[in-house]
């Protein structure tokens, strides 16, 4: 996903902060149940699969 995420901030030419979460209390926190997921601006927009990088840009859109 990380790697889908990188390709959607550069198409969409979004200045953001990507971060990989390893720490299972921290993802608790943003209450993901399936990993992997995609949090953004603090929501869950995608868990328990990867999306792809079209579905990520729009998310980043929707989001902007």
């Amino acid at each position: 996903m990380q790697e889908n995420v990188k390709k959607a901030l550069e198409i969409t030419g979004i200045d953001a902060r990507l971060e990989h979460v390893y720490d299972l209390r921290k993802i608790g926190q943003y209450g993901v149940k399936l990993t992997p997921a995609l949090i953004i601006d603090g929501k869950i927009r995608v868990s328990g699969r990867v999306p792809s990088v079209d579905e990520i840009v729009e998310l980043l859109k929707s989001a902007a």
